[in-house]
Formats: C-alpha cells, structure tokens, sequence
C-alpha cells in the first residue's frame, strides 16, 4: 500500500513507484507525480496530483475537469470518454486516449477534492514506442483505479 508524501491519499501500486514535486508559481499550484512501470516495461501506473494554493469555485472545477477531458480529446489519435460516475465522494470522469503511432493507450480517471483543492488524475498506460502493449481492461488495473481511497 502506498501512501502519499503528504499523507492525503492511499493507492495500492503493483511495484514500488518514484515520486516527484513540482511547484509551479505559474498556474498556482504544487504538481506531484507518482509512477510505476512494470518490469516489462507492459504498463505505466500513476497518480498525479495539482493542489492547488487557492480555492477554486464549483464553477472553476467544472470547467477545469470538462477542460481535462477535452484536451485529451484533441491531439490524440483517438479518444473514448467512458463515464462520468462518482468516486471518492466526487465527480468523476474516465476516459482512454489511444496513438496508434507509438501503439499506446493510457486509461485515465480524474476529479477535484474540494476539501484539499486537489485535482487527482490517476491513471494506467500500455504500449509506447518500441514498447509492447497490453488490455486496459484487467482486473489488476481495475484494481489500481479502484483502490485510490483520500484521507478523510
């Protein structure tokens, strides 16, 4: 079980991933990555958080989460919005965008935790350039994406 620098999220990873901190005085918010590749380099696991250092109107986050989405429906070879469902008491979103170029597909899930201000984004990539690639649809990355559970 993997538990965040921070302490505000748990996720069950496959493997021991690397974290890393970014600020951005930019866009007003600290930006963390966590990864996982597997040793056959099949798929890429990660959750990556933007909190941001003001609150955002309900409005802001709608916008933001519709915003996500979209852009990842352009500039990709492909893009498949899956559902929009509850998840950590949130409205969430789930998608996969497909390049058929690098033969790569990552499925994606993101919503906004009002409480904290954090945007998550959590997600499983297979496939990449030289890289061979698996179904995104697995029980074992199902579990990855279920299993993100926020402090309370």
């Amino acid at each position: 079980m993997y538990t965040s620098f921070d302490g505000s999220y748990t996720a069950l990873f496959p493997g021991k991933p690397k974290e890393e901190v970014n600020k951005s005085t930019q866009t007003k918010f600290i930006t963390t990555r966590v990864a996982y590749r597997t040793p056959d380099n099949k798929y890429y696991y990660t959750i990556e958080t933007n909190k941001y250092l003001k609150k955002l109107s309900k409005k802001e986050i709608n916008a933001l989460l519709k915003f996500l989405y979209e852009d990842n429906s352009t500039g990709t070879e492909g893009f498949e919005y899956k559902r929009r469902f509850i998840f950590n008491d949130y409205d969430a979103h789930e998608y996969i965008t497909y390049d058929n170029k690098w033969n790569g597909a990552v499925k994606t899930r993101i919503f906004f935790d009002v409480r904290q201000s954090t945007l998550y984004k959590i997600s499983v990539g297979t496939g990449g350039e030289g890289i061979p690639s698996g179904s995104l649809d697995t029980p074992e990355i199902e579990s990855f994406l279920d299993s993100l559970k926020l402090k309370k």
